[in-house]
Parts: structure tokens; C-alpha cells; sequence
């Protein structure tokens, strides 16, 4: 597998930046509050600050058997999905308006032969490469078989 294809691929920095001032802002109303809100107001940024370690922790790559995903940091939490090439039906990536700025996009990768076991994850910085270059793959791994298959 060449080099080009081994490139590890995590959220957007755009998501980071855009819960963080949701969270200030709703930490923000609580602490006006007064009172209990102090207790809420810190239960909520502690919450936000394990909720950015999660998403840090992130990442979606492909090697020589498959495309994945990993993630977590907490033990019961660590783990992943994937698909393998001889199942992997290809990949799309998608975007809004304000992810289109940050060149943050959802991606698919699709899974031949049920929509049940599709990766899906938001967000991923610059995931149109990621699933042009899932798609470059397969469709080398596919001209490499039906090469081989001709007589």
C-alpha cells in the first residue's frame, strides 16, 4: 500500500470551536442563574472538556485490509468498526455551507452488501480526500482482480 493511502484522517478543528462557544454560552446562562446553576455550570464544562478528549480520540484510516474507524479513552469506551476491502462498496463524503468554509465533511463509507454495517462519521477534516482516496484504492484493488482474472 503506498504511502498516500496511510494518512490518518480526525474531526474538524471547526467542531471543536463550534461546541466549545455553545457550551460557554449555555455554561454562561447557568452561571448568571446563580445558586445551583454554579454546580450545573461546572458539572457542564466538565462534561464538555471529557466530551473534547472523546472526540480528539477519533480517527478514520485504511490500511491493507480495510477501512476503520477508532476511537474513545475511557476502557469501555476504546473501540471501533470497519470494513474490509472485499466488502467495501465505496465512499462519499458530504458537507454543509458552514462546513464547506471549514472544509469539514461527513463521510460514508459504504458497505457492499448491507446498510447496516456502513461507516458514517461527521466532520472529518478534509474527508473528501479521505474518500477519494478510498475510492482510488478500491477501484485498484478491483482492476488488480479482474487483471488477474482474464485469461
Amino acid at each position: 500500500m503506498d504511502e498516500k493511502y496511510k494518512e490518518v484522517f480526525k474531526i474538524s478543528l471547526f467542531v471543536y470551536i463550534w461546541q466549545g462557544i455553545v457550551g460557554l454560552l449555555v455554561c454562561g446562562i447557568f452561571i448568571a442563574i446563580g445558586g445551583w446553576g454554579y454546580y450545573v455550570a461546572g458539572f457542564l464544562l466538565l462534561a464538555l472538556l471529557g466530551h473534547f478528549i472523546g472526540m480528539w480520540s477519533v480517527k478514520v484510516y485504511m490500511d491493507e485490509t480495510g477501512v476503520y474507524i477508532h476511537g474513545g479513552i475511557m476502557p469501555w469506551e476504546k473501540g471501533g468498526g470497519g470494513i474490509q476491502w472485499q466488502d467495501c462498496g465505496g465512499a462519499g463524503a458530504e458537507q454543509g455551507f458552514i462546513a464547506y468554509i471549514f472544509k469539514a465533511y461527513n463521510v460514508t463509507v459504504n458497505h457492499r452488501f448491507t446498510n447496516t454495517s456502513n461507516i458514517f462519521i461527521k466532520r472529518i477534516s478534509h474527508g473528501d480526500r479521505f474518500a477519494g482516496l478510498v475510492n482510488e484504492y478500491l477501484a485498484s484493488l478491483h482492476a488488480k482482480n479482474n487483471g488477474s482474472r482474464n485469461p
